[in-house]
């Protein structure tokens, strides 16, 4: 009985060793399970700290980046928006200073145009007076008088073409045209003449001559073109009409 309680305390003593042992490596393993746990939710909470770091730090250079170029835009349409000031402003003081010389140029124009127009209006005055205050030409040649009067409208008008009227500039060429012709005729005429004289010595130059040879021309030009001139006089009326209706619209 002794014995074999001796052997149940060994027993038992065994067993508990045992359970220690056992208790004591599952203990451990607790607590290595637990520490690795933990040390997975600090390397995973690292991993994001850090992934939310370098994604932070990625996020602000390109940010910087982003503001650098922006500012660089805003600087070159800065620029360029200085220079489209710049040259608009020149622009405008070209076109200013322009606008300066057109009104003068346009002015000394107009004031040659008035100058111009009222020589014209002279001549039509004296033409009108010629034409009807001389009779019926019944006891006179008025050919000679009327090409004289031809004669003042267009030198009058070939050398002021710039200050008369479109209008005028073209019936003024419809005359001419009929009216060249016979001008170039009388012309060889007098220099048909002088050559004939020249061949013979002593002889004078006769100028009754030259218009007995010229004068059928002459009558001819004043009857074929007499119309023609009829319209250009009338035209330099129209226009001396126009200038004074602009002449009271600027003076209102």
């Amino acid at each position: 009985m002794e014995g074999w309680s001796s052997a149940r305390v060994m027993a038992a003593l065994c067993v508990l060793n045992w359970r220690i042992n056992l208790s004591a490596t599952q203990f451990v393993l607790d607590h290595i399970i637990s520490v690795l746990g933990g040390a997975g939710v600090v390397v995973t909470s690292l991993s994001a700290y850090l992934g939310k770091l370098l994604a932070d730090r990625s996020l602000m250079r390109e940010k910087a980046s982003l503001t650098r170029d922006l500012q660089s835009q805003k600087d070159k349409h800065s620029l360029e928006i200085k220079l489209l000031e710049r040259e608009l402003q020149l622009e405008l003081s070209k076109k200013d200073q322009f606008h300066q010389i057109s009104k003068s140029t346009y002015e000394n124009l107009f004031n040659r145009k008035i100058s111009v127009y009222s020589d014209l209006l002279k001549l039509k005055t004296d033409y009108d007076k010629f034409v009807n205050e001389s009779g019926s030409f019944e006891y006179i040649d008025p050919t000679t008088d009327f090409l004289s009067h031809f004669n003042l409208f267009k030198a009058k008008i070939e050398d002021n073409r710039l200050y008369i009227s479109n209008e005028l500039s073209t019936v003024f060429d419809d005359w001419y045209k009929e009216a060249a012709p016979y001008f170039q005729r009388i012309e060889e005429e007098e220099v048909s003449y002088y050559a004939s004289s020249s061949m013979h010595e002593g002889r004078d130059v006769d100028p009754q001559l030259i218009w007995e040879r010229q004068e059928p021309i002459i009558r001819e030009l004043v009857s074929q073109t007499i119309f023609k001139m009829t319209d250009v006089i009338k035209q330099i009326d129209k226009d001396v009409s126009e200038i004074r209706t602009s002449m009271a619209l600027k003076n209102t």
